[in-house]
């Protein structure tokens, strides 16, 4: 986003997580919602707190951070992305976290076996037990190492 001037301020004197979209988008880039905007800020957005060491925040994931971002993602769960991201120290944006995190269960999903062992099997009835046979994203984060669709179809 180019930096406009509006009214003697500039875009990037609002708090990223306190801007105002409708007011953004309508002032600033009137071609895109508001949620287009947030979203492109979210992902590309020029936050200088977001630089580490003068390097963009685009750049390579490093096997320090995917390691820092699985043991975040145990302690704070899959829901709280703004944590995680808040806790990383290399000013990755909460839908930077998400995107590593689906991409790293993406290649464990791709290297785990078809197979169920009897105690994945009985992780399941319990988890089904407790969440119900519709909520298979709960489900499978009871079963580490199993997609929400590994899940399921281990159940039907």
């Amino acid at each position: 986003l180019e930096l406009l001037k509006l009214k003697g301020q500039r875009f990037d004197d609002f708090e990223p997580l306190e801007k105002d979209w409708i007011r953004i988008s309508r002032d600033f880039v009137a071609t895109r919602t508001a949620t287009e905007c947030m979203h492109y800020w979210a992902v590309y957005g020029e936050d200088p707190r977001r630089l580490r060491d003068g390097a963009r925040k685009d750049e390579e994931w490093t096997q320090a951070e995917v390691d820092n971002l699985k043991q975040l993602v145990t302690k704070h769960g899959r829901h709280n992305w703004g944590l995680v991201a808040g806790e990383m120290e290399t000013y990755r944006t909460p839908f930077q976290c998400l995107a590593q995190h689906e991409k790293i269960r993406q290649a464990l999903e791709d290297e785990t076996t078809v197979f169920w062992s009897n105690k994945e099997t009985r992780k399941l009835i319990t988890a089904v037990e407790i969440f119900g046979s519709s909520r298979w994203r709960s489900v499978c984060d009871y079963i580490s190492g199993r997609s929400p669709h590994q899940c399921n179809s281990r159940w039907e």
